[in-house]
C-alpha cells in the first residue's frame, strides 16, 4: 500500500461512506495541567463531591491528584462528551474509494460537517484501534 498515493487520490472526504465511531474525548480533556486545577476543584468537589474543602486547597497547593480523583476527572469529562455528542467531533471510519486496494480512512468529522483525515489503515480493525494510540478515547454510539 503506497499511503502518499492514496492519499493523493482524495478528492473530498465528505464523499465517503464512512460509520460512525464515536465522539472524540482527547487526553488534554481531562489532563489538569491543561485545563487548570481550579476547573479540577470544581468538578471534584463542586459537581461530583468526591473532594472536600481541604482537600481541594491541598490539591492546588501541589497540583498532585490521587489515581482515585484523576478517575473521577476523566469518567466525569467522558460522561460530559458522551451526554453533549450533538457539539463534539466525531470519529468515522470508511473505505478508501480506490477499488484496488484494501485500505481504509479514518477521519475526524466537526460540528459544522466537515472531515478531516486521521490517518490511512490496512485494516478495519486497525483504523478503529487508531485513538488508543493517539490518546484520545471514543465515547457514545
Amino acid at each position: 500500500m503506497d499511503k502518499e498515493q492514496l492519499i493523493s487520490e482524495l478528492d473530498s472526504l465528505t464523499e465517503i461512506e464512512a460509520d460512525f465511531m464515536g465522539w472524540v474525548c482527547s487526553y488534554d480533556r481531562y489532563d489538569p495541567d491543561v485545563i487548570g486545577y481550579d476547573e479540577v476543584i470544581d468538578i471534584l468537589e463542586h459537581a461530583l463531591g468526591s473532594i472536600d474543602g481541604k482537600r481541594s486547597a491541598e490539591i492546588l497547593k501541589t497540583k498532585k491528584l490521587t489515581a482515585d480523583e484523576m478517575k473521577d476527572l476523566k469518567n466525569h469529562v467522558m460522561d460530559y462528551v458522551a451526554d453533549n455528542g450533538g457539539e463534539e467531533t466525531s470519529y468515522w471510519v470508511g473505505s478508501h474509494p480506490n477499488g484496488d486496494v484494501q485500505a481504509f480512512i479514518g477521519m475526524y468529522q466537526y460540528e459544522d460537517g466537515s472531515r478531516d483525515l486521521a490517518d490511512l489503515f490496512e485494516s478495519y480493525k486497525d483504523a478503529a484501534e487508531f485513538g488508543v494510540k493517539e490518546g484520545f478515547h471514543l465515547v457514545g454510539d
